[in-house]
Parts: structure tokens; C-alpha cells; sequence
């Protein structure tokens, strides 16, 4: 379990959360994206979510300039934490549904914070041991807001 207040925490952040940190610069989502790039927190991913962010932020109907969005890319996988997720029992992603793969990497990684833009719904409401923070929970959660 992720201590509070530890030096370099860890976390998973959705695709989501990271659109909204590149499109918005004063949301709480964009100070969570300067704290990995700083290297203060340090971003959890396996490659089905580098993926998801791939085809998130190179999408072209969000306009953003490839060669930038490529940039800023490799530098999130350059400072990220890569990890294998473990499989969890079928009866899991049964339960766990859509958020059955972030629930797995979290699992995987020892219950560390997912942090979503939203918390309707994570891991069914019943996330267990998996702490889930929004963008601005989490900053608060850590001390970064009074």
C-alpha cells in the first residue's frame, strides 16, 4: 500500500487524465503531468495503456502537432515505471468489468493510486486495497494543495 506523503509516489494515470492535463494547463490533471515530468511522482504503465495514450494524444481529430505529441510521449515512457501486469481469476474481470485492466496493473504494482477522472464506477465502487484519487483528490491527498 502506498504510504501518504512518501517520497516519489507511484500512480496510474487513465488516458483521460491525460488528455486533460495536455488540453487544460491550469487543471489539477496538468500539475499531476508537471510533478512525472519533474520526476516527483513516478507513473506506473504497461503497453496496453502506452498504447491507449498513443492513440489518444496522436489522434488526429485533437489537431495537436504529431512530432510534439510523439516528443512528449517518449518522454512520459522515458520516466515511467513499465510494468507487467499479472493476470487476475476470470471471476475478476467478470466483477471488475471495464476497469478490470487498470485494476490488474494496480494489483500489479503493488496497490498503488489510479487516478481517474472521475471515481463513479472505478473497480464497481468496491476498489478493495486500490486507492483512486481524481487529479485533484490525489495533489490533496499528498500535500500539494492546502
Amino acid at each position: 500500500m502506498v504510504e501518504h506523503g512518501s517520497s516519489n509516489p507511484r500512480i496510474i494515470m487513465t488516458p483521460k487524465v491525460l488528455l486533460s492535463g495536455v488540453l487544460f494547463p491550469s487543471t489539477p490533471a496538468a500539475k499531476l503531468l508537471n510533478l512525472i515530468l519533474e520526476g516527483v511522482n513516478i507513473h506506473v504503465v504497461d503497453s496496453i495503456l502506452n498504447e491507449e495514450y498513443e492513440l489518444i494524444l496522436l489522434h488526429p481529430s485533437l489537431g495537436l502537432p504529431h512530432g510534439r505529441s510523439r516528443d512528449f510521449l517518449n518522454k512520459l515512457a522515458s520516466l515511467a515505471e513499465f510494468v507487467v501486469p499479472v493476470p487476475l481469476p476470470f471471476r475478476m474481470k467478470e466483477y471488475y468489468g471495464v476497469d478490470y485492466h487498470l485494476h490488474s496493473l494496480s494489483f500489479s504494482a503493488g496497490c498503488i493510486p489510479v487516478i481517474k477522472p472521475a471515481l463513479h464506477y472505478f473497480l464497481g465502487e468496491q476498489g478493495g486495497m486500490i486507492p483512486v484519487y481524481t487529479p485533484e483528490g490525489f495533489l490533496k491527498y499528498e500535500g500539494y494543495f492546502a
